[in-house]
């Protein structure tokens, strides 16, 4: 088991082909979200997936479909 910060996520770069968060960064205060969203990226291997769910109640920021790029 690990275990870390989804601020800084303890693994090397492009370690893994698909993360995934099911409403995790709805629980991130705002001005932290850009980060963990970089390290879910960061630890992506080109051409891997993002998997992200959140719940939407038709106010705050949202998450949508993105190229990891975005």
């Amino acid at each position: 088991m690990v275990s870390g910060e989804v601020q800084n996520l303890p693994f090397r770069d492009e370690s893994f082909e698909f993360v995934s968060a099911v409403t995790v960064i709805q629980h991130i205060p705002p001005q932290e979200q850009f980060r963990v969203l970089s390290e879910m990226v960061r630890v992506l291997r080109p051409a891997g997936y993002l998997f992200l769910i959140e719940l939407s109640r038709g106010y705050g920021l949202h998450v949508f479909s993105r190229l990891p790029d975005d």
